[in-house]
């Protein structure tokens, strides 16, 4: 097969609308090594501030239920509609296949936007069994599965979720929600120093032996070392970070199953202040302590236009420090204040549905300091058009991605990486793609599972306007098929093939060079059919490895083969 004439243009003054989604509808595609996932749950779980999550904790309280919750289809896509009273929220994804995950952005109940493809990571087992230090079962113990925690898979920000179970009579438990690698796992028992093991891949553990725990008794007092603070939340950090536990009236709290290593007794009154103690290790089952607490820091500024300096009311301004998430919007002068936030290194942002994404990192805070942080918002633009094959019909499921005037091409690759997709076109082939930073010059880039990609440059994007009438044409492009089989020659079902193509960047006086692997216009994994047989379409004339891995053989190396598509 010869290589096609790439076809695009941009049509002008066409007027087209996309069809968007309705009012408080979130749309998109779930995606696990870059496969749809079909009957995935999406839930819209309300936001909770740092100390209504610990206080349920401490309360042994349930989760919220979710505001609103939808199911992905057998492509992957779904929609999520809310009503307009409804409260802030994040969008939390599981089931189906996946691994579970919140998502770090916040949307408001009337927003309406199509994420494009949202990309997690496959659920996988994990198991393992809890004994004491005799090797006997212990029952019911409480095992906790922070899923994906530090495992770099996700976008940086969002959350890993706790999923819990209990051990039954021979002491064993059993996750079917674990990411491949970088899963935390604390186990509970009473009368049990509670033990947690982080970076754990799926598969299954050792025996987990249980010593028994110590108890830490103590009172959490005000900054004059006198006054009691009732209803502190406390807790135990060191090699293990406890469950949160509530102080009484009279400020006490008593914390078990610790484990004998050394860490903090770490103490949250809110804005009354936040302290811990050092815990020393010891054989002891039982010390008292006394927390005092310090005053906490705050970040507070103003929320203007960015090009007329006006302040901006109503906007939602985050802080997060590790999975702490604060926040305030800002008044009808634009200033917001966030208080009660803990000592270190935050990220400062603000999100609203009319305006390009603002955050700023390493904002240092200090205990009894404000800091003053103001947030200019840039109003967003707004991209409508359409998608059609070579013979005008639309094409349904397009994913299309906005480059940056003077964005450098690494960044855009990585961008792609990430799975950062502006929209999905409609049945009819329409899309909108919004909340995009204005300016000249830009690159709209679409791409299809059955069809070449395209790029149209030159594109103009004005602050707070639309620009309507684009509409991009898709080459069918080439295609490759064939037959993965084994050392015996006997056809290979349910192997994933893939089709990577190199992609080199050069600075512009040539004194430096990036080479990567996939990139712009990446097909997905295929899996081969009961014959073995695999089709790939839609790709662009170049060299590409055609790379075949076996499932149930993860750990061996992937079969390799160069080729050029016919």
């Amino acid at each position: 097969m010869t290589s096609r004439t790439a076809m695009a243009w941009v049509g002008a003054g066409l007027g087209l609308l996309a069809g968007p989604a309705g009012p408080g509808e979130i749309r998109g595609r779930l995606l696990a090594d870059k496969k749809p996932v079909a009957g995935a749950s999406i839930e819209a779980l309300a936001l909770e501030t740092p100390r209504e999550a610990a206080l349920r904790e401490a309360r042994r309280g349930d989760r919220p239920k979710p505001l609103a919750t939808a199911t992905t289809k057998p492509d992957g896509t779904f929609a999520l509609a809310l009503a307009a009273t409804s409260p802030a929220f994040q969008l939390k994804v599981s089931g189906g296949g996946a691994a579970p995950r919140v998502l770090e952005r916040l949307f408001e109940p009337a927003e309406s936007d199509d994420l494009g493809d949202v990309t997690v990571g496959r659920a996988e087992v994990l198991a393992g069994r809890v004994v004491d230090a005799r090797g006997g079962p212990v029952v019911r113990a409480t095992a906790t599965l922070w899923v994906g925690a530090g495992s770099g898979l996700g976008p940086a920000g969002d959350s890993s979720v706790p999923v819990t179970t209990t051990t039954g009579a021979d002491g064993s438990f059993r996750f079917t929600a674990a990411t491949e690698r970088g899963n935390r796992l604390i186990v509970e028992a009473p009368g049990f120093a509670m033990v947690e093991l982080s970076g754990l891949r799926s598969g299954a553990l050792r025996p987990l032996a249980l010593a028994l725990g110590r108890v830490v008794a103590g009172t959490v007092v005000l900054a004059d070392k006198r006054t009691p603070a009732p209803g502190a939340l406390v807790r135990f950090e060191g090699t293990v970070s406890g469950r949160w536990a509530e102080g009484r009236a009279d400020g006490t709290f008593v914390l078990e199953g610790l484990p004998r290593e050394g860490g903090r007794i770490v103490a949250d009154a809110g804005e009354r202040g936040r302290g811990s103690l050092s815990a020393p290790s010891g054989e002891s089952r039982s010390s008292r302590s006394v927390v005092v607490l310090a005053p906490t820091a705050t970040v507070r500024g103003r929320v203007v236009d960015a090009d007329t300096g006006a302040v901006l009311a109503g906007i939602r301004v985050t802080a997060r420090a590790g999975g702490a998430l604060f926040w305030d919007r800002s008044g009808k002068d634009g200033r917001y204040e966030i208080r009660g936030l803990a000592p270190g290194v935050l990220r400062v942002s603000a999100d609203d549905p009319r305006y390009v994404p603002w955050s700023r990192e390493a904002v240092a805070v200090a205990a009894g300091q404000a800091v003053g942080q103001d947030v200019p918002l840039v109003r967003g633009a707004a991209l409508l058009g359409r998608v059609v094959d070579e013979e005008g019909r639309p094409i349904e499921g397009a994913t299309g991605r906005v480059a940056r005037s003077g964005e450098h091409p690494v960044r855009f690759f990585m961008r792609m990486e990430e799975g950062g997709g502006a929209f999905r076109t409609a049945k009819d082939g329409t899309f909108k793609a919004q909340r995009l930073m204005p300016g000249g010059n830009q690159r709209l880039t679409v791409d299809h599972d059955d069809y070449e990609a395209r790029t149209i440059g030159g594109i103009v994007l004005s602050a707070g306007g639309t620009r309507a009438g684009i509409t991009v044409v898709l080459p069918k492009g080439l295609g490759v098929r064939g037959v993965v089989k084994g050392a015996s020659g006997q056809p290979l079902p349910g192997v994933d093939v893939e089709m990577v193509r190199a992609f080199t960047f050069q600075s512009g006086r040539g004194a430096s060079s990036f080479s990567f692997v996939g990139g712009p216009g990446r097909q997905p994994k295929k899996q081969t059919g009961p014959d073995g047989r695999f089709e790939f379409r839609g790709l662009a004339s170049g060299d590409y490895a055609l790379v075949a891995t076996r499932l149930r053989a993860r750990a061996d190396r992937p079969g390799w083969c160069g080729g050029r598509p016919r």
